[in-house]
């Protein structure tokens, strides 16, 4: 069977619908060739837009933290700062 893998943006790009609430099965099927024999495929680019949208959003709880860290250490620092201009 002659057909086209999905490159990374087009996967992304379904992730990014399945995040908005499009279903799985949905995009699969818009995605694969209507033909029996593609069935495994069609279950495996589930599996890893399911993957892939756990991982996204593992990534983006993981950046939020970051992002609150990054934040309080700023404050902090400015607030040393602040200190050490007016002590010395």
């Amino acid at each position: 069977m002659n057909r086209e893998k999905l490159t990374e943006e087009q996967v992304l790009a379904l992730v990014k619908q399945a995040e908005l609430g499009a279903k799985v099965a949905d995009l699969c099927r818009r995605t694969c060739e209507p033909d029996p024999a593609v069935d495994d495929d069609r279950t495996e680019l589930g599996r890893r837009l399911v993957r892939d949208l756990h991982r996204l959003r593992q990534l983006e709880e993981e950046n939020a933290r970051l992002r609150k860290q990054v934040a309080e250490l700023c404050r902090d620092n400015l607030a040393m700062q602040d200190v050490l201009s007016k002590g010395l």
